[in-house]
């Protein structure tokens, strides 16, 4: 079952028990400063720390993708039903109507997306075509 499972349910798990526990306004604290060469400071802040969660989830799930295991079908439609999740609760839950969740949305969506196309491509390949295969008699 664990291989089926959509690893961006996970940064969608840790936003709603953050916004669960904390005030809506979370997103724009600092983590840390790095002071870089240039003389500023840039500030880390809690949601681009969920971003980058985000996109490691993203990361794994196209290395996932890249296989032709039997279950891809079923993470794709797990991925599909948390691209979902995500889309509604952008629309209806108000804590979750920021820039943080939205582009936790967009990093679902193109999960979807990516899962599908190589999945497709990955399948054409395995389509063999030529001369030398001959129908069975």
């Amino acid at each position: 079952m664990l291989r089926n499972f959509p690893f961006t349910i996970v940064p969608l798990v840790i936003f709603n028990l953050v916004i669960l526990f904390t005030e809506a306004t979370v997103w724009d604290n600092e983590i840390l400063k790095l002071p870089l060469f240039s003389g500023q400071d840039w500030p880390l802040r809690v949601g681009d720390l969920m971003v980058i969660v985000g996109l490691l989830a993203l990361m794994g799930e196209v290395f996932r993708a890249t296989s032709m295991a039997k279950s891809a079908v079923t993470n794709h439609l797990l991925s599909i039903i948390v691209l979902i999740v995500y889309v509604i609760e952008f629309v209806v839950v108000g804590d979750a109507a920021n820039s943080t969740f939205f582009i936790l949305t967009i990093v679902a969506l193109i999960d979807v997306l990516t899962g599908v196309v190589v999945t497709l491509r990955l399948a054409t390949r395995d389509i063999a075509f030529g001369d030398h295969l001959t129908p069975p008699n």
